[in-house]
C-alpha cells in the first residue's frame, strides 16, 4: 500500500509487480513508467490479487498487457483504478489470457496497442461493471478486442476509442447491457449518446450535471442497471437517484485520487525503452518532460559517435512520442540520448537488417 513503483524493467514478466501463485493486496500505489515483455505495471500468473485504488500510467511492454496482464487462470479483483497512457503490442490497458478477472469502477484511458487499445480478451470472460473506456487507440479494437471470449459488461461507457481498422469493439461479441456505446450496441438498456464528460482534455471523466454547475446533464445519469445503485451521491461520484449512473463513478466506486503523488514523481526526465527493440528500420521512442523547454534527442553508435539528431527544439511538459527511421544505417547497437539543460537520459537499442 501507498508505494511509488517507477522506472523498473524486467526482461520477461512484470515490470512493476509480478504475482506468481500469490494473492497479495495491491492498493493505493503509483505504478508507472515500468517496462517488461508482458505485464508492464502488474503481471498476474496463476494469481488472484486484489488490485485497488492504484494509478497505472505510462508502462510499456513489447508484447501483452501494458498496464495489467492477467494470464493462466488468474482471477484478480481490479477495482477503483486509473489505468492510462500504457502501451503494448496486445492489450494496452488490460490483457486477459485464459483468465476471468472482475473489473469495476475503473478508468481505462489513452492507452494504445496494435490490438486492443483499452482491453484485449483471449479465451477469457471477465466481468466488467461501471467502467469507463475512453480515448484508447489500436489498429484493431481501439476499445476492446475479443478473441474466443465473451466478457460481460454493464454500466459501462465506451467512447472516443479509435481503431484504424473496423470498430472500437473488434472480434467476438461481448455481452453488453445498460451501457453507452459510441456507434451503438445491441443489448438491454444500451444507449448511443455523447456521455458529456466534464473535461476530456484534462482527463476528468466525471459526468456533467447541472446540479454541479455544468451546462448540461449527462445522458448516462440515472440510466444504469436498476439493480446497481449509486451509494455515494455527490458531484465527485454518482448522481443517479433511481437507477444509478453508467461509467466508472457510478455504483458507489471510489476512483483513486493520487494525482499529487504522481505529480511529485513525474518531475523527473524520462526516456522509456523504445519499441520494438530489436527493430528493423523504424522504432518508436517515448519520453516525458517535467517542464517545458529546449530538448534534444540524439542517436549515437556503439563507438559513441553521433550519427543523427532526431529532434532539437522546444517541447511542452508531458509525454511525447517520436519515431526514428534508421533505414539508412547499418545493423548494430545504438544509443538514444535525451538531453535538457537540467538532465539527460540514455537507452540502448538494437537495429537488425
Amino acid at each position: 500500500m501507498d508505494n511509488v513503483i517507477s522506472e523498473n524493467a524486467a526482461n520477461s514478466e512484470g515490470g512493476g509487480i509480478f504475482c506468481y501463485f500469490s494473492d497479495p493486496i495491491i492498493k493505493n500505489n503509483v505504478i508507472q513508467e515500468n517496462s517488461a515483455t508482458s505485464g508492464g505495471g502488474i503481471n498476474c500468473r496463476y494469481s488472484s490479487p486484489v488490485i485497488s485504488g492504484n494509478l497505472l500510467a505510462r508502462n510499456r511492454v513489447s508484447w501483452e498487457g501494458g498496464g495489467i496482464f492477467c494470464r493462466d487462470s488468474s482471477s484478480p479483483l481490479i477495482t477503483n483504478n486509473d489505468i492510462r497512457e500504457n502501451w503494448a503490442d496486445i492489450g494496452g490497458g488490460i490483457m486477459c489470457r485464459y483468465s476471468n478477472p472482475s473489473i469495476s469502477n475503473t478508468i481505462i484511458s489513452v492507452n494504445s496497442a496494435n490490438s486492443g487499445g483499452g482491453m484485449f480478451c483471449a479465451g477469457s470472460n471477465p466481468s466488467v461493471i461501471n467502467i469507463t473506456i475512453v480515448g484508447n487507440s489500436a489498429e484493431y479494437g481501439g476499445g476492446i478486442f475479443c478473441l474466443n471470449s465473451s466478457p460481460f459488461m454493464t454500466n459501462g461507457i465506451l467512447w472516443y476509442n479509435v481503431a484504424e481498422e473496423g470498430a472500437q469493439i473488434y472480434g467476438d461479441s461481448p455481452q453488453i447491457t445498460y451501457s453507452d456505446i459510441q456507434g451503438g450496441w445491441e443489448g438491454q438498456g444500451n444507449i448511443d449518446l455523447a456521455p458529456l464528460f466534464r473535461d476530456t482534455t484534462g482527463g476528468d471523466f466525471h459526468l456533467m450535471s447541472t446540479e454541479c454547475g455544468n451546462p448540461y446533464d449527462s445522458p448516462c445519469i440515472d440510466t444504469g442497471h436498476p439493480d446497481i445503485l449509486d451509494s455515494l451521491l455527490d458531484c465527485s461520484w454518482g448522481l443517479g437517484t433511481t437507477d444509478g449512473d453508467m461509467g466508472a463513478y457510478g455504483g458507489g466506486g471510489i476512483i483513486t485520487e493520487i494525482d499529487e503523488v504522481e505529480a511529485d514523481v513525474s518531475r523527473r526526465l524520462v526516456l522509456a525503452w523504445n519499441y520494438p527493440n530489436p527493430f528493423n528500420a523504424k522504432t518508436v521512442l517515448n519520453y516525458s518532460l517535467p517542464q517545458s523547454g529546449p530538448v534534444t534527442l540524439s542517436i549515437y553508435n556503439l563507438l559513441g559517435q553521433h550519427v543523427e539528431t532526431v529532434f532539437e527544439g522546444e517541447r511542452p511538459a508531458g509525454n511525447h512520442v517520436i519515431t526514428w527511421d534508421a533505414s539508412e544505417f547499418p545493423s548494430g547497437v545504438y544509443f538514444a540520448r535525451l538531453k535538457t539543460p537540467e538532465s539527460s537520459r540514455s537507452i540502448k537499442m538494437v537495429l537488425l537488417e
